[in-house]
């Protein structure tokens, strides 16, 4: 994470995601000095999942501007 923690990053995170918990979300948020953390409530992993796929596409919005 060190050589990447400095680029624009957005952290998308299901709630209740087993596969990447939301705890290691968190630290990597930490270690990423310029990241933003969006935690979907009642999401799990899937990006099919509409609060996922939703924060998703605004988060690929606002890198094309």
């Amino acid at each position: 994470l060190h050589i990447i923690k400095e680029i624009p990053t957005i952290i998308v995170q299901g709630q209740f995601d087993m596969i990447c918990p939301p705890e290691t979300a968190e630290k990597v948020h930490q270690l990423m000095s310029n990241s933003k953390l969006i935690i979907i409530k009642n999401a799990g992993h899937a990006m099919s999942e509409p609060g996922i796929s939703s924060e998703l596409i605004k988060a690929t919005n606002a890198f094309k501007t």
